[in-house]
């Protein structure tokens, strides 16, 4: 029994931290299953856990079936249920309880708090920055009489600018049926769209692995495109997307911190 409440626990922990389930309630459907999951006492080994959509829906606060059948698929699109070809006489599935993530969720976890490391590091130097601009003062500088009234903004998009790549990320990401070269040939979405075009569970759902180191090479490429990156970075960068954890709000964060240095 105790090494059956080591592999819960141990199993609640990768799930509550694994992307893949976030903004859904698959987790306490997993606590759920987890609920009906003993040591067989002739076999000693783990249980084959069902549960109906109402059962699912009373015990993790879910409101529709529809709700509850989502978040089973999740479920077992993630591994985390196995199913077995068997179900009870009411017709409900079986399913064996698998940690298959485990290794992932810990390196997802190690590449996030590094994340969040480095965005502590750029936004006390912003501050730092302003503070000192603050201080100094900001320096009056007449417009010239000869050009008053006239429109001298430039209409040109800086070279850091990563409004195009957002656009073909967004189809990438959430569209998963076009190709990568498609992507690479559309046009590009007007600013911001990227952003106000999804939600925030979208932004944090990882871009889906690459097939092979070529088109890994070429997605760093896309996403580091008109960005002065280095060489270190972009290692980095193909090293998430190889292991299924960059998601869209990490690139924007870095890209984001590339740009304010391009400006500073």
């Amino acid at each position: 029994m105790t090494e059956l409440a080591a592999f819960k626990f141990a199993l609640i922990e990768t799930a509550a931290a694994d992307p893949k389930l976030h903004g859904s309630p698959s987790l306490a459907v997993l606590v759920t299953y987890l609920k009906f999951m003993t040591i067989d006492r002739q076999t000693l080994k783990p249980t084959l856990v069902y549960a109906s959509n109402n059962t699912l829906m009373a015990h993790a606060a879910i409101r529709s079936k529809t709700t509850a059948a989502k978040a089973r698929k999740l479920l077992v699109n993630s591994g985390y249920l196995k199913p077995v070809k068997s179900k009870t006489s009411d017709g409900c599935e079986k399913f064996r309880i698998e940690n298959t993530r485990a290794d992932h969720v810990r390196a997802h976890i190690h590449e996030a708090l590094a994340f969040h490391a480095e965005q502590d590091v750029f936004r006390k130097a912003e501050e730092r920055r302003r503070k000192a601009v603050n201080e100094r003062g900001v320096p009056n500088i007449n417009t010239p009489s000869d050009a008053e009234g006239a429109n001298v903004c430039d209409d040109r998009v800086p070279n850091f600018d990563t409004n195009y790549l957002r656009g073909n990320l967004k189809g990438y990401i959430l569209g998963r049926e076009s190709s990568y070269q498609d992507l690479a040939d559309s046009e590009p979405q007007e600013p911001n769209s990227y952003i106000s075009a999804q939600s925030g569970d979208e932004l944090n759902e990882p871009l889906p692995i690459p097939e092979n180191d070529a088109e890994a090479e070429s997605m760093v490429a896309m996403i580091c495109e008109g960005a002065s990156v280095h060489p270190a970075m972009k290692v980095r960068i193909k090293a998430m997307l190889t292991d299924g954890i960059l998601t869209p709000r990490m690139i924007d964060g870095m890209l984001s911190n590339l740009r304010k240095e391009t400006a500073a």
